[in-house]
């Protein structure tokens, strides 16, 4: 839709085979919010197999949701998707959402803009591959904001073999004070590094926590990574699980 506001479609597939991708809500010009899509029982293949919740191609995209629970190969998946909008927000349940329960994954974003602020969004994994790519909480592209987003995994037979960041962005801050993004790791295995934050400019109040005896870890751990700026008042958190890389650091 070219103008206006998409919201509230609802999107299932619980069987079948789907080639190319997906979207719950589509938008040009217009916001897009509270779209869901949910994929059980059915595999979505093709050259680029890819799942969205909602995508604007130049406005806000809050409060859309993707829920995986089928065995797809390289799957691609976001929450919420905006080229130069907002990807989440500060409001009740204005985040984005990926819930994913099983099959192999590629790239994964609870919330992604190309050049808007980005806040809130959530990814939940408790089973599955992820080989292809990272894993963003969310993830901006340019200068603005990106705070308050979270990566939580769990499940023994949970296996991520790339690199999981609560909040990553490529050119402007991550994170602030009592707003940062956040990693959870409480089982499985990821076989990549863990970032809090990391940011071109400051990582600030950043975390990752780790906990559980079915945990194992491999990569390095770091609270908050900020490139050029500052990284201040971020934590790395054990009480549990194998960590088998050295580099633990809070801030870096």
């Amino acid at each position: 839709i070219n103008g206006g506001t998409v919201t509230d479609a609802d999107v299932t597939y619980a069987s079948g085979n789907i080639t190319g991708g997906i979207m719950g809500g589509f938008g040009i010009s217009g916001a897009v919010s509270d779209n869901h899509v949910t994929v059980t029982n059915a595999t979505i293949g093709g050259i680029y197999p890819t799942v969205y919740g909602g995508h604007s191609t130049s406005n806000n995209v809050t409060g859309n949701t993707v829920t995986i629970a089928s065995d797809n190969n390289d799957l691609d998946v976001c929450g919420g998707h905006t080229a130069s909008g907002n990807a989440g927000g500060t409001g009740e349940g204005e985040g984005n959402t990926v819930t994913i329960t099983g099959g192999n994954m590629g790239s994964v974003y609870g919330g992604y803009s190309g050049s808007g602020e980005v806040k809130n969004n959530k990814v939940y994994i408790s089973g599955g591959a992820y080989g292809g790519a990272a894993v963003y909480g969310g993830y901006g592209g340019d200068t603005g904001e990106v705070s308050g987003n979270a990566v939580e995994v769990s499940g023994e037979n949970t296996y991520i073999n790339n690199i999981i960041y609560g909040g990553y962005s490529e050119n402007g801050n991550a994170g602030g004070t009592g707003d940062g993004n956040t990693v959870i790791i409480s089982g499985g295995k990821v076989g990549g590094s863990g970032y809090g934050g990391y940011a071109q400019l400051d990582a600030t109040g950043n975390k990752v926590n780790i906990s559980g005896t079915a945990t194992t870890v491999t990569g390095g751990v770091y609270g908050g990574q900020a490139k050029t700026g500052r990284a201040d008042y971020n934590q790395v958190i054990i009480s549990g699980g194998t960590i088998e890389f050295l580099n633990i650091y809070s801030s870096l």
